[in-house]
């Protein structure tokens, strides 16, 4: 059987849906939590945008993501198709949202990462930016 790499994180928030929504799609709050954040981003399908990725373990220079939304329904699902550079390779992206009892969870799906030699360093860094930008989300909502 292939090997698929892939990562899922799930986090939850003491917020409503409504406000994680704003806080992931609303270029003025994405501004005040999230690291190097600095483009316009609109959430409809088929709008396309760039952002720096996470950190690298090699000491290279970071990767460039390019990304372009592919589905929204509004309070509950971004889909995404990426592009990552350096290593040329093509991923998806799914953010679901999700309303619960007092608290609202957020679950980030990447799939299609590398499966080469350099599948695992990849699924770790991408695990460890995720992580990074979550955190820093879970701050800003916690303010």
């Amino acid at each position: 059987m292939p090997y698929d790499p892939s990562l899922d994180i799930s986090i939850r928030f003491k917020v409503s849906s409504h406000d994680v929504w704003d806080a992931i799609t609303s270029e003025r709050d994405l501004k005040r939590w999230w690291p190097g954040f600095d483009l316009r981003l609109k959430t409809q399908d088929g709008d396309k945008i760039a952002v720096p990725a996470g950190k690298r373990f090699d000491g290279k220079a970071r990767r460039q993501v390019k990304l372009k939304i592919t589905k929204v329904d509004k309070r509950e699902e971004i889909r995404l198709s990426l592009h990552s550079e350096p290593g040329d390779f093509d991923s998806e992206l799914r953010i679901y949202i999700t309303e619960l009892k007092n608290k609202t969870r957020v679950r980030v799906l990447e799939s299609g990462l590398p499966s080469n030699g350099a599948g695992h360093r990849i699924v770790a860094e991408c695990r460890d930016g995720w992580r990074d930008v979550l955190s820093a989300l879970s701050d800003y909502l916690d303010d």
